[in-house]
């Protein structure tokens, strides 16, 4: 039986296959939204860790996600909080 992690391994390399599949190339920017939800530490730690592997050969991942620990793996964290009417977007790191 496939761990946490490895379930959202799995669908992550589906989905790449299925996008070269349907364009004939690989695809080069992928998003995800909240990749960790429900997953304990361990799993999240791999989770993140195969989505840095990632980055290094698509031209960009984004990652949508409540989880804090993506900081530590992105290049650039981009918060949107809500504030009633309005959002308010900051960019708190960015790694060139």
């Amino acid at each position: 039986n496939a761990s946490g992690g490895e379930r959202v391994a799995v669908a992550i390399a589906l989905r790449l296959a299925l996008a070269e599949l349907a364009m004939g190339k690989s695809p080069t920017v992928l998003i995800l939204d909240e990749p960790t939800v429900h997953l304990d530490d361990e799993r999240r730690t791999q989770v993140f860790s195969i989505i840095g592997e990632l980055s290094k050969s698509l031209r960009q991942v984004i990652v949508v996600t409540h989880d804090e620990k993506v900081v530590d793996i992105a290049d650039t964290v981009i918060r949107v909080e809500n504030l009633g009417d309005i959002s308010e977007v900051t960019v708190e790191k960015t790694v060139t």
